[in-house]
């Protein structure tokens, strides 16, 4: 999948975070993106992933679909991504967030869990910590 961005910028409040920044991800390739603690890292994961909206600028996959759906971010530890009481509440804060609607997210759970070899069954109600 090919991700381009096109002068996006972005401000909390009034506090510009990230301001014209351009790029072209081609399918098939790696990217990595470093900078110091603060340096918006994160804020831009975030953008590209579609979960905070640019103040200016366009964001677009595959040659012009917006991100909704299309991309996720995973942070690198898991104190930081982690925050839900189980494996099911975790997971369903994705696809909530994503606009699915409740009585989806059940199957969807129980469809990903299986996949990776976690029968729902045995770990929906796991802290995603153990």
């Amino acid at each position: 999948m090919r991700i381009q961005a096109d002068r996006v910028s972005f401000r909390y409040d009034s506090l510009p975070v990230l301001t014209d920044i351009s790029l072209d991800i081609r399918e098939g390739t790696l990217t990595v993106l470093c900078g110091v603690t603060g340096s918006g890292k994160s804020t831009l994961l975030r953008l590209l992933s579609g979960l905070a909206q640019p103040a200016s600028g366009t964001i677009a996959f595959d040659g012009g679909q917006p991100p909704g759906g299309k991309a996720s971010m995973v942070f690198q530890q898991p104190e930081t991504q982690l925050f839900a009481g189980s494996v099911h509440k975790e997971l369903e804060y994705g696809l909530a967030e994503r606009g699915v609607p409740g009585p989806q997210r059940l199957e969807l759970i129980r469809t990903a869990l299986a996949r990776v070899g976690l029968p729902y069954d045995e770990f929906g109600r796991r802290s995603p910590f153990l």
